[in-house]
């Protein structure tokens, strides 16, 4: 371990533990290796007898030989007197605190120690001295330590057990742990971060393979977060030391991408099985009215107020109009403490109440309904209702009004307050039909008005609803089908019967998009029923355990018995009101895929499963919306499939020139069957055996198509042609 007095970067890592201690560990593995005489001794024997047998006469290799046992022996002797002779860890028997701090030796060999099977990071005072802390649970724990080499191999003769009694009290998580700031608009591209603090004066939270929801962020076994600290996860971590300094710690580095158009993040404490996953905290943002409205590389955070409130409430959220714009690892610039904020909601609207609940004049008006989350009643003197964000204390609740624990409360906002009874409210604005804003404000200490919940609807239906699911709360919110003004809130989806009629996964040269004149592929929709189909909202896939893929937009539908083209291109941004199809965000497998229709609560309303595709061939069902799936005698998009019973126009073989006599002209024609294909029956579950051409199978005898019988006939008078069942299809229009 000498160097170079003028040396002094290398003096300082030799004199640093675990440098050290990983210098002494490479050279014991040597000497336990490679230095062995049984492993090095017949290594150079072996290149001695090679060169004897090419005739080349040089010295016994004895000299190397006595240098390396000579050289293994000096360093095995060096390192006894460094080296650990075991393995031993202690800790204290009882503690209030639930962080722990274990001590012990190692020996050099040994990388990493885990504690009842999690790694923690080590922290060497020696070569051989380590400490590390370990988070407890209530009461009697036992700590039971292994170690592991450098490879990562367990040594299996270096154990240990540690018993420590925890006396203090247990808390939750969810009651400490907040997402503190998040940063999606950075001036330096790459510098987006996101902070999570932990509030409680004294008690340490294990963060082992949280999940970050938003940030695609897990964090390792053995992350912790101390009392009143921050834990700062970042984008990039040279975006970040050049925004903020260098002297920050950075945690760790997401995958993801903050989105600039807001979001929900959420800290997801895993639990035995995902259903018993627990938001530690969560937030749902936006880059819109009631939020801040952030310019595009502004710099500016937002900040959370009072870490005690929580991160649901928008009224919770500010930015810093002075600075520090962005305090990450730091308390925010703006934080002050706020009074609690009440488990009030805005659990359910209907813009356009057409034929749903009518009010005490019989009319059917739109209507809002507030939901108390919470376990007490709850006042509503102070607090307000709006249809915009510029006067928030457009309508005022009555004296006294109040709602208890667990109960929904309906107030029609159509503008008529006259209308208004001590059990019927009536405010002084109406809802925008389709598409608007509500907000629920109070007045601040500083009498300013805050939201304390709001609804952004885009869209909505008339005879619809919008709102929160489940009850009491504002992250997962969307349109209803059934509407439940006053009672718990129903996601379950509209009812729809449409089918997934017909697919071509290998178009090469049948049909053209028209919206680039491309061969890609596509499949099509059915609408069986007697009226319309609205697709809004449903999901399509290739995907069967991706449900999600393609969220279709407002304005598709099928009229009844009508057809819908989709064009499975992976170019959704084509979709357009110029056109009636509908442009997939996926395209479709030629070997094996899947196409799926799915509604937002994922249930699926049809799906199908396909093998080896044939190129512009298509398969689908017959008759439509049938059973039976078949390879099809000819591609019909946007129209009914051709069957095995379609009677096709007879056909007349082709009549040479003649002259003849007017007054005495007679000829006659022959009509033969057509030789349209017959569609190739398909199970739905067995493919075809060959992968490049569906096996024929005959059609049962119920369903095989009967010629049309030959015959002399008169010619028919002249007369417009008959269409063919492709020539006038019935497809779903965007209103």
């Amino acid at each position: 371990f000498s160097v170079n007095g003028a040396d002094g970067p290398m003096r300082n890592i030799y004199q640093t533990p675990p440098f050290r201690r990983a210098y002494w560990r490479a050279l014991k593995e040597l000497c336990n290796g490679p230095m062995l005489a049984t492993n090095f001794n017949p290594l150079v024997d072996a290149k001695y007898a090679a060169f004897q047998a090419s005739g080349i006469n040089v010295a016994a290799p004895t000299t190397p030989k006595s240098y390396v046992a000579g050289a293994r022996t000096s360093i095995l002797s060096q390192l006894a007197a460094q080296d650990a002779t075991g393995f031993a860890a202690g800790g204290p028997g009882t503690t209030a605190n639930n962080l722990v701090t274990l001590t012990g030796d190692a020996p050099v060999e040994i990388k990493t120690i885990r504690v009842n099977g999690v790694a923690y990071p080590l922290t060497w005072s020696s070569v051989t001295g380590w400490s590390l802390t370990v988070p407890l649970n209530a009461g009697p724990n036992t700590l039971l330590l292994s170690a592991y080499d450098v490879h990562g191999r367990l040594l299996s003769n270096y154990t240990a057990t540690v018993s420590v009694n925890y006396s203090g009290s247990v808390e939750l998580p969810q009651d400490y742990l907040v997402i503190n700031e998040i940063m999606y608009a950075p001036a330096i591209p790459g510098a987006e971060f996101v902070e999570i603090y932990n509030r409680s004066p004294d008690f340490t939270f294990d963060l082992s393979n949280h999940s970050f929801n938003g940030l695609d962020y897990t964090f390792p076994e053995g992350s912790v977060i101390a009392p009143n600290s921050f834990v700062v996860l970042a984008r990039d971590r040279a975006a970040f030391n050049a925004a903020y300094g260098g002297g920050i710690p950075v945690f760790g580095l997401f995958n993801g991408r903050l989105d600039p158009d807001g979001e929900t993040l959420a800290l997801i404490k895993p639990g035995a099985a995902p259903a018993q996953d627990v938001a530690v905290s969560k937030v749902r943002y936006e880059t819109q009215p009631p939020w801040p409205v952030l310019g595009t590389n502004s710099g500016v955070s937002l900040q959370l107020i009072d870490p005690s409130g929580g991160a649901s409430h928008r009224a919770n959220w500010a930015v810093s109009s002075s600075g520090p714009f962005a305090t990450p690892g730091a308390a925010n610039s703006i934080q002050s403490s706020l009074p609690a904020f009440p488990a009030l909601w805005i659990n359910e609207i209907e813009p356009e109440n057409l034929n749903g609940i009518r009010d005490n004049a019989n009319q059917a008006d739109p209507w809002i309904e507030l939901y108390n989350a919470g376990t007490t009643v709850i006042s509503l003197d102070g607090l307000y209702l709006a249809n915009n964000y510029t006067n928030l204390t457009q309508w005022a609740f009555p004296a006294g009004a109040q709602l208890a624990p667990g109960r929904f409360k309906i107030i029609f906002v159509d503008g008529q307050p006259g209308q208004s009874t001590a059990g019927e409210w009536h405010s002084s604005f109406r809802l925008n039909a389709g598409s608007g804003s509500v907000a629920l404000s109070f007045l601040d200490l500083n009498n300013r008005p805050q939201v304390l919940d709001y609804v952004n609807y885009n869209g909505v239906h008339p005879d619809r609803s919008f709102g929160s699911f489940p009850d009491g709360q504002p992250f997962d919110r969307s349109e209803f089908y059934f509407v439940t003004p006053g009672a718990t809130n129903n996601a379950t989806s509209a009812p729809l019967n449409v089918f997934i009629n017909e697919w071509m996964a290998s178009n090469s040269g049948s049909l053209l998009d028209p919206a680039d004149n491309h061969f890609d592929d596509w499949f099509e929709l059915y609408n069986p029923g007697a009226g319309a189909a609205d697709l809004a909202g449903y999901y399509l896939t290739d995907a069967l355990t991706n449900k999600f893929k393609l969220l279709i937009p407002s304005g598709y539908t099928i009229p009844p018995g009508g057809h819908l083209l989709v064009w499975a291109d992976s170019d959704a941004g084509q979709n357009s009101t110029n056109s009636p199809d509908l442009h997939a965000s996926f395209k479709l497998s030629a070997a094996l895929g899947q196409i799926g229709l799915f509604a937002a609560d994922g249930t699926a309303i049809d799906t199908v499963s396909y093998g080896a595709q044939t190129s512009d061939v298509s398969e689908g069902r017959y008759p439509d919306g049938g059973p039976n799936i078949y390879v099809m005698p000819a591609p019909t998009p946007r129209a009914a499939n051709l069957g095995p019973q379609s009677n096709a126009p007879p056909a007349l073989a082709p009549i040479g020139n003649r002259s003849v006599v007017a007054t005495a002209a007679s000829w006659a024609a022959t009509p033969s069957a057509s030789s349209r294909p017959r569609p190739t029956p398909i199970s739905r579950r067995r493919r075809s055996p060959s992968p490049s051409t569906p096996a024929r199978q005959p059609a049962p005898a119920s369903i095989r198509p009967r010629a049309s019988s030959p015959g002399r006939r008169r010619p028919p008078k002249p007369q417009a042609p008959t269409p063919s069942p492709c020539a006038s299809p019935t497809t779903g229009r965007r209103r």
